[in-house]
């Protein structure tokens, strides 16, 4: 019995042995084919066969997996990755193996990410034009080549130049035009299809000529004129060697002239009855927006006098067309989605008609706007007018309080946003926001971030965002029987009505309208201060409050004050006087008042702390500098009341709402502009539809 026991052991070892030199001999082979002969597929199925057949082997099995890894990656089959992380799964009694698995994958997912972001398009962005230094350009007509580099613009100082700016280097020429008396000036201003010349029209008391303006050489020559009364430059001719404009006859009737290189008319053409007119690149066709209650875009040919046709009918109305560079695309506005905005909208063309329906490329980019041109490398420019208010974000030095930055928008939607918040860590930042119907809407987005989400909430009116944590937003809401604070949970995206207890039947216990406003939470999210006024919203009245959750506590010696503060620490608390002229701060309690800022005119704005508690920052309006368009600026304080100075920002930014992120890093701004604004969306276009 013992002798048959020991006999099939031995014959089980044998048998063992021979598998293993059998395996052995099979990744031999495998590696032969793999890196003798280069057959990575034969090989493939030999190492295949012996992870499924050996798995007692681990060395063997693993070694094979490596091999397998490799030979997956030559082949670029995605089943690389699998083989790799099978070893760290599986093998992790193979320690030498498993270093180099772990290598593999690292370089091949590093690879496959570097190939993934070459092969995607670039994200959708928009930036503001400035000039060097961040100054910002208020000439309403400023245009940019087709190029995106130069910038045409008229200074809005006397003797008023006309300037071009190279916006890559910073450099700047100014035009001039030789000859001309000094009360004369440039009033429109055309870059060419290739975007190396520029027409403008230079205009004195008398007459109007044409000029051209060579990037080259930086010089001007007369190109039209003088031409007498009434004359606007629209647009050069499809090849660059015409010139597109408007005339007056003596019966006050407007035509089209185009003038060829020698300056002489080459062409009178109907008046399509609308105001700019672009002209296709190269081809005979133009277009423009009609001049009714709701415009159309109009199609018309410059090599005969047909009537106009209207490009894509629709009840809503287009408005501000532009050609794309190649003269195949034309852009557009239009409230045709009846969604009570302005969208960006495009349609196809060939040579003299429209080439397919219209279709949407960007939502809501506001009705006050104004395109301007469609660079070659997918560039749009356009500009705002009016009152605008948008979201801007100044990078600081924390340690030294000063400007380290140029100044941008934060964010993606333009135009009607304010009252920014930032969040603890300064990785987000809350704004109130309102659409074409004036519906309130609470904001959340990022600094410098693409993506942002506008958020209705059921109130008649909502104000005063402030971050509780880094999920929770508390607001103001009005409606018509006073106010009270709503907090919005950015994580279950819910909505609760704050103090709805035994403090807020105390507060409708006072005559007239409930007005709880401007909310601040202390640094650790559980105490609320606030100012409250009872009756008629009489701010001379108001006393600031705190409320930890069960206890609502009066501040004594408080009353008159607004838009309180908590510091860093929670050990002090900041405020203005009724009438916005002093800003103060004292202890939690009320004692300990001190003012660190008095102004005789004007008043200041919403402020707020530095992270670390050493400094304040806030906005101050001056009435007299309204005429220069810069009156509101702002200004910087240190908590001992020792410095006090002006920070640098764009001109004619006006922020009127300041916050400091949590991080330090960057400045909020809530602006208030009148003046035009000039923007570029880069990578706006689809590359599917070139």
């Amino acid at each position: 019995m013992r002798v048959r026991t020991a006999v099939g052991a031995l014959l089980l070892s044998l048998s063992s042995l021979a598998a293993q030199e059998s395996a052995g001999r099979i990744y031999q082979e495998a590696f032969f084919l793999e890196q003798g002969r280069g057959d990575l597929e034969s090989a493939i199925d030999l190492y295949e066969k012996l992870v499924r057949e050996f798995p007692a082997n681990k060395t063997l099995a693993a070694r094979s997996l490596l091999r397998l890894g490799i030979c997956y990656e030559i082949l670029g089959q995605e089943k690389a990755a699998v083989a790799y992380q099978t070893i760290l799964d599986e093998y992790s009694d193979q320690p030498e193996i498993v270093v180099q698995a772990r290598r593999k994958l690292d370089q091949l997912l590093r690879k496959q990410k570097r190939i993934e972001e070459e092969q995607s398009p670039p994200s959708m962005q928009l930036r503001e034009l400035t000039l060097k230094e961040g100054e910002l350009i208020y000439d309403p007509d400023a245009s940019l080549s087709r190029d995106g580099i130069h910038l045409v613009y008229e200074e809005m100082v006397r003797p008023y130049p006309l300037v071009v700016s190279d916006l890559s280097s910073g450099t700047r020429s100014v035009v001039r035009a030789s000859n001309l008396p000094a009360e004369s000036r440039a009033v429109r201003y055309r870059w060419s299809h290739d975007g190396t010349r520029l027409a403008y029209q230079v205009r004195d008391a008398l007459s109007s000529s044409i000029w051209l303006y060579n990037l080259a050489d930086a010089r001007s020559s007369r190109w039209v004129g003088p031409l007498q009364g009434r004359f606007r430059l629209l647009d050069w001719g499809p090849e660059d060697d015409s010139i597109l404009g408007r005339v007056w006859t003596a019966s006050g009737d407007p035509e089209l002239v185009i003038y060829g290189s020698d300056g002489a008319v080459q062409a009178r053409l109907r008046d399509p009855g609308c105001g700019k007119v672009r002209v296709q690149p190269g081809k005979g066709s133009a277009v423009c927006s009609s001049e009714e209650e709701k415009p159309q875009i109009l199609l018309f040919s410059l090599q005969a006098s047909d009537r106009p046709q209207v490009l894509a009918a629709h009840p809503g109305a287009d408005r501000h067309p532009i050609w794309s560079a190649d003269g195949r695309h034309v852009a557009f506005l239009s409230d045709r989605d009846e969604t009570g905005n302005w969208d960006l909208w495009a349609v196809r063309m060939d040579e003299a008609s429209r080439a397919g329906q219209p279709f949407l490329l960007f939502r809501d980019v506001g009705g006050n706007v104004r395109l301007d041109s469609w660079s070659r490398d997918g560039q749009l420019s356009f500009r705002k007018d009016n009152r605008v208010r948008d979201i801007w974000a100044v990078p600081v030095d924390s340690d030294t309080a000063t400007v380290s930055g140029d100044a941008f928008v934060t964010t993606v939607r333009q135009g009607g946003n304010f009252q920014p918040a930032a969040s603890p860590t300064g990785e987000r930042v809350a704004f109130m926001a309102s659409d074409a119907d004036n519906n309130w809407l609470l904001g959340v987005g990022g600094v410098g971030e693409s993506e942002e989400e506008l958020i209705p909430l059921e109130a008649e009116s909502l104000y005063n965002p402030v971050w509780r944590d880094e999920t929770r937003i508390v607001l103001t809401a009005r409606d018509e029987t006073g106010g009270c604070f709503l907090e919005y949970d950015t994580s279950s995206r819910t909505v609760r009505r704050l103090m709805d207890g035994p403090e807020y039947q105390w507060m409708t216990g006072s005559e007239g309208w409930l007005f709880p406003a401007r909310p601040d939470y202390s640094a650790d999210g559980r105490t609320l201060l606030f100012r409250y006024t009872a009756g008629d919203d009489d701010v001379s009245k108001s006393e600031l409050f705190t409320f930890d959750g069960t206890e609502l506590a009066r501040i004594e010696g408080t009353t008159g004050c607004v838009i309180p503060r908590w510091s860093p620490d929670g050990h002090s608390i900041a405020f203005l006087n009724s009438q916005r002229k002093a800003l103060e701060m004292a202890a939690a309690d009320g004692t300990s008042r001190r003012t660190l800022v008095t102004l005789s005119r004007g008043k200041i704005g919403t402020f707020n702390w530095s992270p670390d508690g050493r400094f304040l920052v806030y906005p101050r309006f001056d009435e007299e500098a309204i005429s220069e368009g810069d009156y509101w600026t702002v200004w910087i304080v240190s908590a001992d009341g020792k410095e006090h100075r002006q920070l640098p920002t764009p001109r004619g930014l006006n922020p009127w709402w300041v916050d400091w992120t949590g991080d330090g890093r960057h400045l909020i701004l809530g602006s208030l502009r009148i003046l035009p604004s000039h923007f570029v969306l880069e990578h706006f276009w689809p590359r599917d539809l070139d």
